[in-house]
């Protein structure tokens, strides 16, 4: 259980952390200095108590990560959030980093898909795009990428029970084709870059996404990361 975090009881000044029936007693607040980072660690009154004298801008900050970590969490992709969910991830690739070419076959990455959803799986997350960091790392042409993900989407949106599929892709054309395959959510290595993607998102009703982050591309995100 991560550190600061305990099983909500009675007492103790503990809040509810969202709808998860975990509590929080106290919190680490984490500066960047000068030299670095500083962390202090205060209860919630203590924290509105420095915010309070730091004036009004400080206090509505403090009160907004309170309500952020007490708020209960909306579905998502029809989850209920008060559970915690797990995500499989399925690398329909030939270089990803832990498991490349083991599930590039379709019929491989489908199995495994399925074994993955066996195993307490909420959300299958299916890639045909390698985004390790590497210095030749290229954009994969979006046919290479739908060759290697549709197949595995398409027919896992058919199995019974159905099961939440996510499309690992940071192309606006993939995420167009993953979606109308039976694509649930979209997941953006890229943090959603691309104009179009946010343009294809926000013009469909019904899809979930999940932002990501990486600072520049696979080719260049580890030059001098910050």
């Amino acid at each position: 259980m991560p550190r600061g975090i305990e099983v909500l009881g009675n007492g103790c000044g503990q809040l509810p952390l969202t709808n998860s029936g975990l509590g929080f007693a106290g919190l680490d607040i984490v500066q960047k200095t000068d030299v670095g980072f500083s962390v202090a660690r205060l209860s919630p009154d203590a924290m509105l108590a420095a915010a309070k004298s730091a004036g009004s801008v400080a206090v509505q900050r403090a009160e907004a990560w309170l309500a952020a970590l007490t708020s209960p969490r909306p579905n998502f992709a029809g989850l209920d959030m008060a559970a915690t969910r797990l995500m499989g991830v399925v690398n329909a690739t030939p270089d990803s980093f832990s498991d490349g070419g083991e599930y590039l076959d379709s019929k491989a990455a489908i199995a495994h898909a399925k074994a993955l959803a066996r195993a307490g799986a909420d959300i299958i997350d299916v890639g045909g795009e390698s985004t390790r960091p590497r210095p030749e790392a290229k954009p994969l042409a979006p046919d290479i990428e739908l060759s290697r993900i549709l197949p595995v989407i398409t027919h896992l949106a058919k199995t019974k029970p159905r099961l939440c599929i996510s499309a690992d892709t940071r192309n606006p054309t993939v995420m167009a084709e993953a979606l109308a395959a039976g694509a649930d959510i979209i997941n953006d290595v890229s943090g959603m870059g691309d104009k179009k993607s946010v343009d294809l998102l926000a013009q469909n009703n019904t899809a979930s996404a999940i932002v990501m982050h990486m600072q520049g591309t696979p080719a260049s995100m580890q030059h001098n990361p910050q």
